[in-house]
C-alpha cells in the first residue's frame, strides 16, 4: 500500500529546503496517483506561486478549496 501521507511529508520537506523544482515534479507525480487530494492541490500551488507562475498557482489552490 501506498503511504501517501509520507510522501507528501517528504515533499513538503522539499518545499521547506526551497527546492521547489522538484517539489513540483513530484506533486504532479503525486496527483498522477491521488488526482482528489487537497492538500497536494494546495502544495502545488504553493510551488508554482514561489516559482512565479501565479495563474496557475490560483488554478490548484482553488481545486484545494
Amino acid at each position: 500500500m501506498i503511504n501517501f501521507t509520507k510522501i507528501l511529508k517528504n515533499i513538503e520537506y522539499l518545499i521547506v529546503s526551497e527546492d521547489y523544482e522538484d517539489a513540483g515534479k513530484y506533486l504532479i507525480k503525486f496527483l498522477d496517483k491521488d488526482p482528489n487530494n487537497p492538500e497536494a492541490h494546495y502544495l502545488l500551488g504553493d510551488v508554482l506561486c514561489k516559482l512565479g507562475d501565479f495563474t496557475a498557482s490560483i488554478k490548484e489552490l482553488e481545486i484545494a478549496d
